[in-house]
């Protein structure tokens, strides 16, 4: 429907087309999964109530596909069709009929989106794919990233880094400069060979078992074909990553994880691994481990996805209302990690919250120590990045305004700003934190800071920065023509 309305790549609730594609194609791929293991069976043939629900199924699926236009997800698309057709002829599974049934209405979801609207003398698709789209808008991203390797060859810089360190060497305008479009670069460039190497480790395994389904041809029967329909899902995910950021993205993530975890059982039971002797892994061990690992990401995990499903416009559930408010998890997360940045600001923010509803002065004064331990120690533990220092710029900020005593070790308003902008010069909400700062004396001089920032900064910048610069400008104007008016 809103590929009819526009006309143009659709993105869904994904805000991407690259990661809408994969998301389409892991979805045909784990449906036709299914579709072979519950029918493998002669007792267990499906009606044609099933049997059309489910084509209908994969044609929506499909046309939603062709309908994101992502070069890089028809490309590894199309790799996995191919290798479904090649995993036929191996092993010799019964499943020609299903096979040319799905390459069928692959052709009318195809036929669907690109001749069907020519067809109608409706207007060609004023599609803007930028140069992003082709290997030639990619490589100066991929050029420049590896610059950033020398710095922490092994080990990397640190996950969640790339956005941070990409300004010092971006050569292009094209992005946003959050990914570098190739994850294979990006794991190298925030994990370092080490973590680069454990995933082509993984990404090995999944060939080495397909290479074993393949050697073992018609052995396989319908389990071999099953389990190759599996691997060619994951192995789809990889091809993509090497063009867009497909790892990074929780969703696809946690994707590929859980077809693992089917390819896995699935190897165990047909004898293409050795199944694991769990009795040698003590229990207890196993349990810590899983509630550890649990409890550490499931507030984030539950509060990202309420967050998404409940954006600002919508009115959230008290559950979600009471998820966010929840201190005790933030303090055990910190207790186990006291490097976690997403705890610590988060708990930074509920404690800049307690201080200004706060009457008491010593209590002001001794939660502004609390909250300045844990900027320094943001500091310390990520350099950088320009959040931390504009945090510091912040604090600086309201303590000045409320006459409250900065730390020894504190530098001025001016130093801890200074450090924000020379990681990031395009940082919208530096640039409006310092004009509020100036407002105070002289707005017009607050005007004349954000209207000399270049708008080019602007296709790099989150919506809610830009959003907040807008406003602020917008807010300076008023009271400049108020102020003409008085």
């Amino acid at each position: 429907m809103e590929y009819w309305l526009t006309l143009t790549r659709v993105t869904s609730l994904f805000s991407d087309p690259n990661v809408l594609s994969a998301v389409m194609y892991v979805a045909s791929f784990v449906g036709l999964y299914y579709w072979v293991s519950s029918t493998r069976h002669d007792n267990c043939g499906p009606g044609k109530a099933s049997t059309a629900c489910f084509w209908l199924g994969q044609l929506l699926l499909l046309l939603t596909l062709f309908a994101t236009d992502s070069r890089g997800g028809l490309i590894a698309w199309g790799t996995g069709v191919a290798g479904l057709l090649i995993l036929k002829a191996v092993t010799g599974a019964g499943h020609a009929r299903l096979l040319k049934t799905y390459c069928l209405i692959s052709f009318i979801a195809w036929a669907v989106i690109t001749i069907l609207p020519t067809l109608l003398n409706l207007d060609s698709p004023a599609r803007y794919y930028g140069d992003l789209v082709t290997l030639n808008g990619r490589l100066p991203i991929w050029q420049a990233s590896l610059h950033l390797l020398p710095d922490a060859p092994w080990l990397g810089n640190g996950l969640g880094t790339f956005h941070d360190l990409y300004p010092s060497v971006r050569t292009e305008l094209m992005t946003g400069g959050n990914h570098v479009h190739n994850d294979y670069i990006e794991l190298l460039v925030e994990g370092g060979i080490v973590l680069l190497s454990l995933f082509c480790l993984w990404l090995g395994l999944h060939l080495w078992l397909l290479l074993k389904v393949l050697l073992r041809g018609a052995k396989g029967g319908c389990s071999g074909f099953a389990l190759g329909i599996l691997l060619s899902c994951n192995l789809m995910l990889f091809l993509h990553a090497a063009a867009n950021f497909i790892v990074y993205v929780l969703w696809l993530n946690l994707a590929m994880g859980m077809v693992f975890a089917l390819i896995c059982r699935i190897a165990w039971q047909e004898g293409y691994l050795k199944p694991p002797q769990w009795h040698e892994i003590p229990k207890f061990y196993n349990w810590c481990g899983g509630f550890a690992l649990l409890f550490i990401t499931a507030q984030f995990t539950l509060s990202a996805t309420a967050q998404y499903l409940f954006d600002s416009t919508r009115e959230r559930p008290l559950w979600v209302a009471k998820l966010r408010g929840d201190l005790s998890a933030n303090a055990v997360i910190l207790m186990l990690s006291p490097s976690n940045q997403v705890a610590t600001i988060d708990l930074m923010n509920r404690l800049k919250v307690a201080m200004a509803q706060s009457h008491d002065r010593q209590v002001q004064h001794r939660i502004f120590r609390q909250i300045w331990i844990m900027v320094k120690m943001l500091r310390e533990d990520a350099p950088f990045k320009a959040r931390n220092h504009l945090i510091a710029a912040q604090l600086i900020d309201y303590a000045e305004a409320n006459d409250i005593p900065l730390p020894e070790d504190a530098e001025t308003f001016e130093q801890a700003w200074e450090k924000a902008v020379t990681l990031n010069p395009g940082y919208l909400q530096a640039h409006v934190v310092k004009a509020k700062r100036i407002e105070r004396e002289d707005a017009d001089a607050a005007f004349r800071l954000l209207k000399g920032i270049g708008q080019g900064w602007f296709q790099f910048a989150p919506e809610k920065q830009v959003q907040d610069y807008l406003q602020m400008l917008q807010h300076l104007v008023v009271r400049q023509s108020l102020q003409r008016d008085s």
